[in-house]
């Protein structure tokens, strides 16, 4: 009994439930044209060839015989590895869609990040996730369609919401004074943002997906104020009892025991979130508030607060006895709480 019961956790057992309520099981073959956008001092170009799609998102009727035509529009962002572009599907009703596109050569010498990015996102199907849609290639790039989120990511909206504001304090003395104070997002969207986060940590843990790489960068946001999370780079699937080991993240949101090097399980994703709700509503991060400059941009001192069992987040004033108490109860030192 106890080996059935490890056999139905098992990574491949959980994968093909995953698959299977995914649809990952109806994807087919199909032919995709993409007309390019011009670039600077050239001409537009169109490439054809054959990829991976999942009929569900092109075709109502689920037909397996697929052609997708997609027309290249504005440059959306990019780095390093390659860039997304808003596209728009010309014969499945218009839809729009993000396109990323990776350079091969950037990812020969460490591929892993891009494989668990598209085996994680082709299986997931869960609104608070950004879903892949179809994935192809040619002779330089790799290209998968994920859903559009037409605005920011969290990020942004931090940077043009950070407001200033006189705090009244009572210092020991008794005597009130007023002291400007850096706020970030009201606690009502902050209460919206950490739920997303908490259903799409539910959805990916109950199917044994650690996230490893929670931040505002990572939390997208539409137009209408809905959000997503995306990047499932160094996403995992862990077995049942399986720790992970691998140190990734950002210094700012990574658990003691990634900083320590012990195996680590989901509860790494939680501390992620008692810092993401910490930045949401403070825009500081709990674990980088030194008055030296010089020495907040250094991640190692930041790493050694985090595992200092002595050093104390501070929470401002304004914040309520809820929040406090919901960061509070994540930003547990103690793996096992």
């Amino acid at each position: 009994a106890r080996d059935a019961l490890l056999y139905q956790k098992s990574k491949e057992v959980i994968r093909s439930r995953m698959s299977d309520y995914a649809g990952k099981h109806l994807w087919h073959r199909a032919s995709i044209r993409l007309a390019e956008s011009a670039r600077v001092g050239g001409a537009s170009t169109t490439i054809t060839c054959s990829g991976l799609a999942n009929p569900r998102s092109f075709s109502p009727d689920g037909d397996s015989r697929l052609n997708i035509e997609l027309i290249e529009k504005e440059l959306l962002g990019g780095g390093t590895g390659g860039y997304v572009h808003r596209v728009t599907c010309r014969n499945h009703g218009g839809r729009e869609y993000a396109l990323k596109r990776v350079r091969k050569i950037a990812v020969i010498d460490s591929p892993k990040h891009v494989f668990r990015e598209q085996e994680v996102s082709r299986e997931i199907n869960h609104f608070s996730l950004m879903c892949q849609h179809a994935s192809f290639q040619d002779t330089h790039n790799l290209y998968m369609l994920f859903d559009l989120m037409n605005g920011c990511d969290l990020m942004d909206v931090l940077a043009s919401m950070v407001s200033i504001k006189n705090i009244p304090t009572t210092s020991a003395n008794g005597q009130v004074t007023h002291i400007p104070t850096q706020i970030g997002l009201s606690e009502d969207m902050a209460r919206y943002y950490a739920g997303v986060v908490t259903l799409a940590f539910e959805y990916l843990h109950d199917n044994q997906i650690i996230y490893r790489d929670l931040k505002p960068e990572n939390v997208l946001i539409s137009l209408d104020g809905k959000c997503k999370l995306g990047d499932f780079g160094y996403a995992k699937k862990l077995d049942v009892g399986e720790q992970a080991f691998t140190f990734c993240g950002t210094p700012g949101y990574v658990a003691p025991e990634i900083v320590l090097s012990k195996g680590y399980g989901y509860g790494v994703d939680w501390w992620a979130l008692g810092v993401l709700t910490y930045v949401i509503v403070t825009s500081q991060q709990p674990f980088k508030i030194s008055n030296d400059a010089s020495e907040d941009d250094q991640p190692i001192k930041v790493m050694r607060r985090i595992v200092d069992m002595t050093y104390e987040v501070k929470y401002p004033t304004y914040a309520s006895e809820e929040v406090c108490d919901f960061i509070a109860c994540l930003l547990q030192r103690n793996a096992s709480r």
